[in-house]
This record gives structure tokens, sequence and C-alpha cells, in this order.
């Protein structure tokens, strides 16, 4: 017997992130790369007001959109940030995470955000350095 799924499989699209960092609020702010293809800004955009629309009716917390660190998964999860450059991702941790202190301990600082090309929806966003220290 077969089945159909109730909830629909994403469609994962790969956007660059661009980071920026607030060291004294433990804040990564994440903007999309000015290198992003039309098609990728139009999902940005969808992606960000859709988690705005969230955010301000209150259920923000029924599908967040968590910040994966290098062996760390599900650390930190967004906000909206500024609506400028179409929208950008608003990432706060805790004071004493160690996976942040480490991740910004090391030079070249980048995300990669998924956005859900079927529902124009974030889903997540994965920090890394891209050079080594």
């Amino acid at each position: 017997m077969v089945t159909a799924a109730t909830t629909p499989v994403p469609s994962p699209h790969e956007a660059i992130g661009v980071v920026d960092l607030n060291v004294s609020d433990r804040v990564l702010t994440v903007r999309l790369s000015d290198l992003a293809n039309g098609y990728t800004r139009h999902l940005w955009r969808e992606a960000f007001q859709a988690l705005r629309r969230s955010e301000e009716a209150g259920i923000h917390g029924q599908t967040p959109v968590w910040g994966n660190l290098p062996g760390a998964d599900r650390v930190v999860y967004a906000m909206v940030g500024d609506a400028g450059f179409g929208g950008m991702l608003k990432f706060t941790f805790r004071p004493g995470e160690t996976s942040y202190t480490n991740l910004i301990s090391k030079p070249g600082l980048a995300a990669t955000v998924w956005i859900d090309r079927e529902r124009h929806r974030f889903i997540s966003c994965n920090f890394k350095n891209n050079r080594q220290s």
C-alpha cells in the first residue's frame, strides 16, 4: 500500500550569504550576496517576507530557520533583521556558546542559506569558515 506524504518534501535552493558580525551582542547577520542571480533574489525576498509575516503573527517558533555550525546543528535560529538589501537574517547566540566563539575566531566566515523553492521559505543556514587560520 502506498500512502501520500502529508508534508511536502522541500526542494532546496542554495543561496550564498554575506555575514556581518556584532561581537558585543553575539549576533551574526546574514544578507544575500550581491552576486546572486535574479531567481535567487526573488526566492530570498519571498522567504524573508514569509518569515517576517510569521514573526508578526506570533508563530515564528513553529518552523524556525536553524543556524548550523561546523560540528553543531541547530545551534541558533533566525529572526527577521533589517529589511534592507532584500532582507537580513539575524542570529543571536547565547552567552557561553563555545561553537560561536570557535566560529568567529577563524577568518573567512561565510554562510550558505537554503531556501525551499516550492514554498518560498528559508530552510536553514550553514555557517562555516572558508579559509584556514
